[in-house]
């Protein structure tokens, strides 16, 4: 499984969910980044963060994270097949905790589905 570090002040290791179409889920509190590849051909491994959230369990928000940020995508001409997930799990965490995170992310990465 592949992974990505995300954060300028403070770096955070994100898990690969893969395609956000095929994600399968699991149940736990996490900060979640939903990405595309700006570039496929010439930088295929580069990824371009549109949107950085966080949830206290991901299996239960699932089809809302992924059909919000597919239909989000598609109104920007973009298709359900070019967006991934990448999930940083922080089990036990509070929502405090995650915001934080997530807030950190945003200022950091400033991305188009956060504004």
């Amino acid at each position: 499984m592949s992974a990505l570090s995300f954060g300028k002040r403070n770096r955070y290791r994100f898990m690969s969910g893969g395609n956000l179409d095929q994600w399968k889920p699991i149940g736990t509190e996490a900060v979640y980044a939903v990405t595309y590849k700006a570039d496929a051909v010439s930088n295929p491994k580069k990824h371009t963060v549109v949107f950085f959230g966080e949830t206290s369990d991901l299996a239960f928000q699932a089809e809302m994270i992924r059909n919000g940020h597919q239909q989000w995508w598609k109104e920007r001409g973009g298709t359900r097949d070019e967006l991934f997930l990448f999930i940083h799990e922080m089990p036990g965490s509070s929502q405090y905790e995650r915001t934080t995170v997530q807030k950190q992310l945003v200022a950091d990465y400033d991305p188009l589905g956060n504004n």
